[in-house]
């Protein structure tokens, strides 16, 4: 066990510190026991990954860098307070849904640090890193959030719910607010933002995203009976994304082609005339 006085070690920090802005970051001593409590505590299985993505954003937000494992998880930095926004904004499709600290009593289907893992590929896309330099220039960033980011997900989400709307009502009997569905379905966003910039359009509102999901409507999700059901891991995860993509292409979404047989995803033309299948067999059962 370690005890630490923050107090104490924040004063001494400020008296060898120099520079003002080093001096504010260091006089709070909640900021200082926040980053002695991460460093030590970070491989230890009683801290939850949601928890430790929560405590290291409060640590990075203060300003205190040089701790390692921060600096490579850097990239996670303007997503965690996004999906604090998802689930704490009354207008959010995933309002009280997301379990910020992973505690198991709560029944929030969604985990934050796994619900953050599968919003990379959005954030690392240019188009959708342009809008928050964008808001940043504008003076719309709240809370460290991106209005504009925050709408795009938003409005995804909001088109997600109004699909299906017994997923979220019944979240237990669904794969969309797990892990796998997460995976997949935010996969997907970052195609559709990719495929709606390629139109002209800044943050594709719910009629634009609904053009490119409504053709899975008829998508069997339920956990007994989806294609999916039986997936599991990160290859599993990137098994339903590709169902996805190939029910699309079965309907008739002309962009999704050309993303099958993309270098990225590696796919014979036999592998994505087997995807097709089994998306089609996805689409009648439901």
């Amino acid at each position: 066990m370690v005890f630490i006085d923050a107090a104490a070690i924040a004063k001494k920090v400020c008296e060898i510190a120099s520079g003002e802005d080093v001096k504010k970051i260091v006089a709070d001593p909640m900021a200082v026991e926040r980053a002695f409590f991460f460093i030590i505590n970070r491989l230890a299985k009683q801290v939850r990954d949601s928890r430790k993505d929560v405590l290291m954003y409060r640590i990075f937000a203060t300003g205190i860098s040089g701790i390692p494992i921060i600096a490579k998880e850097e990239w996670k930095m303007p997503i965690i307070p996004t999906v604090y926004r998802l689930h704490m904004d009354p207008d959010s499709p995933l309002r009280g849904k997301i379990n910020l600290a992973d505690i198991r009593k709560l029944q929030r289907p969604i985990h934050l640090s796994t619900f953050v893992r599968t919003l990379q590929a959005l954030f690392d896309d240019e188009g959708f890193k342009a809008l928050r330099k964008k808001d940043m220039d504008e003076g719309k960033i709240s809370d460290d959030v991106s209005a504009r980011q925050l709408m795009y997900i938003k409005s995804f989400w909001s088109v997600v719910q109004e699909l299906w709307k017994d997923a979220f009502s019944s979240p237990k009997e669904y794969l969309v607010l797990k892990a796998i569905g997460c995976y997949a379905l935010n996969w997907l966003a970052a195609d559709v933002f990719r495929w709606c910039r390629k139109n002209g359009i800044e943050v594709p509102s719910d009629s634009d995203i609904r053009k490119y999901l409504e053709p899975l409507k008829g998508f069997d999700w339920h956990r007994k009976t989806s294609p999916l059901a039986a997936l599991g891991g990160m290859k599993g995860a990137k098994e339903a994304y590709i169902t996805l993509l190939a029910a699309l292409a079965v309907q008739g979404v002309k962009e999704v082609e050309e993303k099958l047989k993309s270098k990225e995803l590696k796919l014979s033309d036999i592998e994505i005339e087997a995807f097709k299948l089994k998306a089609s067999s996805a689409l009648k059962t439901s």
